[in-house]
């Protein structure tokens, strides 16, 4: 069984991954010149999953980026963290 799973629908479908404690997940959802990345790994040393999203450029070509949210499985108000990784991870809006 995943640890992460990640599914996705669009005109062709639904589509659906697992990704391991080991891998983690992420997805990049886009339009043309807006999008945003999403990463969710399993952090060992606080034994926490780690949510960060990021704005991106889209498919556009531009590859900048820019933090807009990360948050732990403690904590689910998107802008923080929990004790255990807060000395870990800069809340980005701190």
């Amino acid at each position: 069984m995943s640890h992460f799973y990640a599914d996705i629908q669009g005109n062709r479908g639904k589509a659906t991954r697992g990704g391991s404690k080991e891998s983690g997940i992420q997805g990049h959802i886009r339009g043309w010149s807006v999008g945003v990345r999403v990463y969710v790994k399993y952090d060992k040393e606080s034994d926490r999953d780690i949510v960060t999203v990021y704005k991106t450029s889209g498919s556009n070509g531009n590859s900048s980026s820019e933090l807009i949210a990360k948050w732990c499985d403690v904590l689910r108000d998107y802008h923080r963290i929990c004790d255990g990784c807060i000395s870990r991870f800069k809340c980005f809006t701190e």
